[in-house]
């Protein structure tokens, strides 16, 4: 299951459509939203992607418009998709057999807590950050019981992580560096 943490994917966020509840009807709508994001892999940027989604988009017979469409538009296409982009970014990877790496690995599973060890994660870090400007390696330490919790969840926290936790960060701030002087 890991393994497709290392694989580009898209994430349908949400979908929008008519109403529901009081506001329900039987018309048929002219209009639907989606909101959907993307897991970049090393070789995709933001950009391609967007040709990519673009492309596809396309070849279904759709005409891509950047602002909602006038009329004119309308008549002349039978098939419009309004299309906007956030920024995105670029992934970032750290590459599990570097010296950091298995440092920081080793000094984990000393102190008691076998690292999981994958070279990306499946949620939304900007960890390219800092990378930036001389790919220098990442790494992020677990900091909570898991990181496919959804968002919403994400505010709660076992205890025993917590501590687990402290421990680990204490064992890398006084170990680091120790195996390699």
């Amino acid at each position: 299951m890991n393994e497709l943490l290392l694989l580009p994917a898209m994430n349908i966020r949400g979908i929008e459509s008519g109403h529901v509840g009081g506001k329900a009807s039987n018309t048929i709508q002219t209009e639907a939203r989606a909101s959907i994001d993307f897991r970049l892999v090393p070789n995709e940027t933001p950009d391609s992607i967007k040709t990519l989604v673009e492309r596809h988009i396309e070849a279904q017979g759709y005409t891509i418009v950047r602002d909602t469409p006038d009329a004119a538009t309308r008549l002349k296409s039978p098939k419009i998709a309004r299309v906007e982009w956030g920024a995105g970014y670029p992934p970032a990877r750290t590459l599990l057999d570097l010296p950091l790496s298995r440092e920081v690995a080793a000094i984990m599973a000393a102190a008691g807590h076998e690292p999981v060890r994958l070279p990306t994660v499946g949620g939304s870090i900007p960890m390219y950050l800092f990378q930036q400007p001389n790919d220098t390696p990442v790494i992020g330490p677990p900091d909570r019981q898991s990181r496919r919790q959804p968002a919403r969840r994400r505010r709660n926290l076992r205890l025993q992580n917590l501590w687990d936790g402290i421990e680990i960060y204490a064992a890398l701030f006084a170990g680091f560096g120790a195996g390699s002087q």
